[in-house]
């Protein structure tokens, strides 16, 4: 069962062994989750999380603000990947058959 109060998720820049990366890390965690050299792959990593846990993501940019945010896998955004349906897939929602 999904904890309803999940830590919130971010994905911060951060130094590491001399090194800027971005650090997947939940709200008051001491270390981060997971770390990458791409901001991309953060990012991509902390959304599966958050969707996972339905927690809120704040994705921050190099200077400390919040690019982005959502209050849990109903606001989440999604790339055009993700809205387009594959081929031999019915084009609308489900049930939605003609």
């Amino acid at each position: 069962m999904v904890d309803a109060q999940a830590a919130d998720v971010h994905v911060v820049l951060t130094e590491r062994d001399g090194e800027m990366v971005w650090a997947v890390l939940r709200t008051g965690a001491t270390r981060a989750s997971r770390v990458y050299p791409s901001r991309l792959d953060a990012i991509a990593v902390a959304r599966r999380i958050s969707r996972r846990d339905h927690a809120a993501l704040y994705i921050e940019q190099s200077d400390g603000t919040i690019k982005q945010q959502s209050a849990g896998p109903a606001r989440h955004y999604t790339s055009h990947a993700e809205t387009t349906p594959r081929p031999g897939t019915p084009a609308g929602p489900p049930g939605d058959a003609a």
